[in-house]
């Protein structure tokens, strides 16, 4: 006789991944007495009028304590149709959380992007423009294809359009940019493909040339616009950016990121834009800048750390 004759495994998934989700796959998440404190604590944080305690939140803790599938039920319950929901809400023990959860979704939803690891975030450019496509992608995916906010990409795609003659010259002018585009139709072309190393390289090479700048806005102001799109649009009354595997971004992050993120959380206090940040530990409890940095921004979040948890 083998173990395997009394034994039986079920589908295990070692590590949960909120960007490849199987279908209803968070609904196997046991609502814990810690889950269910971190659920309330970011209804509240989302939806007080009271405007020093609106912040975003940043979840931490070691590997293997569930926080991910934690974080993914999270965003099932606020941004989900409440359809879909409302059969899972009855695994929730405490009748005040689950009335609140209740109350909340029969009156507003929130829409999701979910970021994970490092996701172009090398320079503020490439990670701008890296929020802004998952953005956009998201809207795109859910059949949003409408939202009148441009990114930066669709904005240089109609420069390019107006400017034809402009473009082939900076292309003739640029190896870097004819390297990857040698024409403006193929400048175009990539630049609906969301190619960020085109866009940058088209933005160098008119800001030197003709002291052309094609961003307008920073990153935190873009998605405080598209934040109020998304509302004005009747789409959903907020934009939780979820971001995975946050760890990855603090070990190669620099001071300049750090300050567009806080800049992003501060504008949880002015609208319904918030951050959900999920790391495997706290921030290095380093001396150095980076390390200031990081401590310095965790300010601007409801930090919540989460632990191994008993059923």
């Amino acid at each position: 006789m083998k173990y395997s004759d009394y034994i039986t495994i079920q589908d295990f998934m070692p590590v949960y991944d909120m960007k490849a989700e199987g279908e209803g796959a968070w609904q196997s998440f046991i609502p814990t007495k810690q889950f269910c404190n971190v659920l309330n604590s970011a209804i509240n944080d989302i939806t007080t009028e009271k405007k020093t305690e609106r912040k975003s939140i940043w979840l931490r803790g070691t590997f293997g304590t569930g926080k991910s599938h934690a974080s993914s039920v999270i965003k099932h319950l606020l941004c989900d149709d409440y359809e879909k929901i409302e059969n899972y809400l009855s695994n929730i023990e405490d009748a005040n959380l689950k009335g609140k959860v209740e109350n909340l979704r029969k009156g507003k939803r929130y829409f999701p992007v979910v970021l994970k690891g490092v996701e172009g975030a090398y320079d503020i450019p490439s990670f701008s423009l890296s929020l802004q496509k998952e953005t956009k992608k998201a809207l795109s995916e859910a059949g949003y294809d409408d939202i009148v906010v441009k990114s930066d990409f669709e904005a240089a795609d109609t420069w390019v359009e107006e400017h034809r003659q402009y473009t082939e010259d900076v292309i003739t002018k640029y190896d870097e940019l004819s390297a990857i585009a040698s024409t403006p139709d193929k400048v175009i072309a990539k630049l609906k493909a969301d190619d960020a190393e085109t866009y940058l390289q088209l933005s160098n090479a008119l800001r030197d040339s003709m002291d052309v700048q094609l961003s307008k806005v920073s990153i935190s102001e873009w998605l405080e616009q598209m934040e109020h799109a998304i509302e004005e649009q009747g789409i959903a009354d907020g934009l939780i950016i979820f971001w995975d595997e946050f760890t990855s971004v603090m070990d190669t992050i620099k001071s300049d990121r750090i300050n567009v993120l806080q800049n992003i959380a501060e504008k949880s206090q002015h609208c319904n834009l918030f951050l959900f940040l999920i790391s495997h530990r706290t921030e290095q409890q380093s001396l150095d800048n980076r390390g200031k940095d990081i401590s310095k921004m965790s300010d601007r979040f409801d930090i919540k750390d989460y632990r191994m948890d008993e059923l």
